[in-house]
């Protein structure tokens, strides 16, 4: 599966200790393209462990049909997910929002970040 502009693989491979997916969600996202990208990231996954690094920076505040679909295409995900790095910039609500979605899909391994450098920086790495 090739990287689209807001789903990609972080390219330094060999510096992290397994595949990061870099997930930037849509400003209005809806159902249908929530179903759409994670589609492609579990294809990315190819059934894989990995870290999700989730910018929701730009991102409005979902709606419960999009709560809904985050929720259980989280969950689909929730065997294979290592931790879910998430950046809000500082949007208090969306903080809010990501703990609630995060928490009911299951995901306990997950944390909030207010910049994107913050977020990679907290990526484990291999040893040199």
């Amino acid at each position: 599966m090739n990287n689209v502009d807001h789903i990609y693989i972080l390219e330094d491979l060999n510096a992290f200790t397994h595949m990061v997916i870099y997930f930037e969600e849509n400003v209005t996202p809806t159902p249908e393209q929530v179903n759409r990208d994670f589609e492609i990231i579990r294809e990315m996954a190819a059934n894989e462990e990995f870290f999700l690094v989730v910018d929701l920076s730009r991102t409005n505040p979902p709606s419960i049909e999009v709560r809904k679909t985050l929720k259980r295409n989280f969950n689909s995900l929730k065997d294979q997910l290592l931790k879910v790095f998430i950046f809000t910039g500082k949007n208090k609500f969306m903080n809010i929002a990501a703990k609630f979605v995060f928490s009911s899909a299951g995901i306990k391994n997950f944390i909030l970040f207010t910049t994107r450098e913050q977020t990679i920086n907290s990526i484990p790495r291999k040893s040199s």
